[in-house]
């Protein structure tokens, strides 16, 4: 099955992009699990060690105009590397959408050094199968895939207290192909190919939940910027105001077990050019 899609050709790259920049979000955001608490005995401490896998293993689900309706799953590794910082995570996902569409990837999450450092990195990929009815108002069918790969990485340092401080960077491959050979001929008329982006930026994070995987308080606000430059190696310059897509999003989350600290949460986003994502999963967001 192939999607209708009344998504403007034009605007679908960057529609993608911002669909993938939401799954890592939501790949990158581990499920909650339970954690040990002051107030539990050292005995206590023991034996939950001894019960508890360091393997993990759950559903995704999410919505959006790019990719429709998507499920999945994620499983991942959990290790700590020191008593003071929060558990760290390494793992894989994939999921398949209502369009016929593909996403995977494999991340991680690390927290170290005291939580004093963290690292997060994510490498994946996407096939998105599109089926115009009206490709760019001619009347004309036009059935499209389009192919992503994607590598991001990001270090934050603790700079004061709850605050933190680093830089990131991604780089995207973005292609489109006709599925016949017509499609392909108007793709190639128009100048829709794909694009290759590298992008430089700086990240800053204020951070003062009690845990990081599965909080109970505390607030975490983060600020990210991203420069697409040809002189990073990128096919061109995202320079003037047309280049940039601002974003925001809020989120709910339900503690369905306190005892064992497990949280549900649901969260929108919206962006421009009319995108936005759903995504509900066991744990929160950021």
């Amino acid at each position: 099955m192939t999607s209708k899609s009344t998504t403007n050709p034009i605007t679908a790259p960057i529609q993608f992009y911002l669909s993938i920049v939401a799954l890592i979000a939501v790949v990158l955001s581990p499920p909650s699990y339970a954690t040990k608490t002051p107030n539990e005995s050292s005995s206590q401490q023991t034996n939950d060690k001894k019960k508890q896998s360091p393997w993990l293993f759950t559903p995704t689900l999410s919505s959006d105009p790019k990719l429709g309706t998507s499920v999945g799953a994620l499983a991942a590794y959990i290790y700590s590397f020191d008593s003071d910082s929060p558990a760290s995570m390494f793992g894989i996902t994939g999921s398949y959408s209502s369009t016929d569409s593909i996403v995977g990837g494999a991340f991680a999450r690390t927290y170290f050094d005291h939580d004093t450092q963290r690292l997060i990195a994510f490498l994946g990929s996407g096939e998105i199968n599109n089926d115009y009815s009206d490709f760019l108002g001619t009347g004309l069918p036009v059935s499209t895939t389009d192919d992503l790969n994607i590598f991001a990485i990001k270090y934050l340092h603790q700079v004061k207290g709850d605050w933190f401080a680093g830089i990131q960077a991604a780089n995207t491959n973005y292609t489109l192909s006709g599925d016949d050979d017509f499609s392909q001929t108007i793709l190639e008329k128009v100048g829709l190919v794909g694009f290759d982006s590298i992008g430089v930026g700086v990240a800053a994070q204020y951070d003062t939940r009690d845990n990081q995987n599965s909080p109970t308080s505390g607030h975490s606000i983060e600020v990210n910027n991203l420069a697409y430059r040809k002189s990073f190696g990128g096919d061109s310059d995202c320079t003037n105001s047309s280049d940039l897509y601002p974003t925001a999003g809020a989120g709910i989350s339900y503690t369905i077990k306190p005892e064992e600290r497990m949280v549900v949460s649901v969260d929108l986003a919206y962006g421009k050019s009319d995108n936005y994502g759903f995504y509900m999963r066991f744990g929160n967001a950021f």
